[in-house]
């Protein structure tokens, strides 16, 4: 599984960024899957681009532990940052 955050603010900041380590997916019929181990892609120091922009992928990994009905699953993630 693979996310994306995107910051914005003042242009050469930098930020702390506090990810969960487990999130969960569901969908409109009922049910959801766990993913864990969440990671960002890349390790800190995080800093806003000259534009003032970054962006950081994170990934984890599905959690599966028995039959799942297929269809959409989506989810939201958490996330902390904090401008120094």
């Amino acid at each position: 599984v693979v996310g994306l955050i995107r910051l914005s603010g003042t242009p050469g900041r930098q930020v702390d960024i506090d990810l969960p380590r487990t999130a969960r997916l569901s969908r409109r019929q009922g049910g959801g899957i766990d993913i864990a181990d969440l990671t960002l892609d890349r390790e800190a120091p995080y800093i806003l681009g000259p534009d003032g922009y970054l962006e950081v992928d994170f990934t984890g990994t599905l959690a599966i532990t028995g039959p799942v009905p297929p269809g959409d699953y989506a989810g939201e993630v958490s996330v902390r940052a904090d401008y120094r």
